[in-house]
């Protein structure tokens, strides 16, 4: 089993580029953009940015607490998930959150890990289907 390395993104010219030619997908309250990885690698690092914006949740509180929990999110995905597949197809994910509860008490994991996931897998059957369509 590989275990990526998660790293976050950093630079105004490495999200330019993510926003630019990444692929977008959504899933109840999250949203990502996803840049695919080209070629596979043997100790694949995904980069990743979380999202939640002072639009959605004024208090600042919230905010950290939304992607302190999607942070937490993908590191259980990366780490719980044996397809090399799966681990290996993502190279840039930015997710953000687009709802937000009154007070920071009221999310938690559980309602954000099950969306991110299906989140993710929604990406990953896109990547399938584009990866078989550059085969043909």
């Amino acid at each position: 089993m590989i275990n990526p390395k998660l790293q976050p993104v950093k630079g105004k010219k490495t999200f330019d580029r993510i926003f630019a030619n990444g692929q977008r997908f959504y899933y109840a309250e999250a949203s990502a953009v996803i840049c695919f990885r080209q070629k596979v690698n043997d100790n694949p690092v995904i980069n990743y940015a979380v999202i939640a914006r002072k639009k959605v949740a004024k208090k600042a509180v919230i905010r950290n607490r939304i992607k302190r929990l999607l942070r937490e999110s993908l590191r259980k995905i990366f780490l719980e998930t044996d397809d090399v597949n799966f681990n290996n197809s993502f190279e840039y994910i930015v997710i953000g959150w687009n709802t937000a509860p009154e007070h920071p008490k009221l999310i938690h994991l559980k309602d954000v890990l099950p969306k991110v996931k299906s989140l993710l897998e929604i990406a990953f059957k896109a990547y399938i289907k584009m990866a078989e369509g550059n085969r043909n």
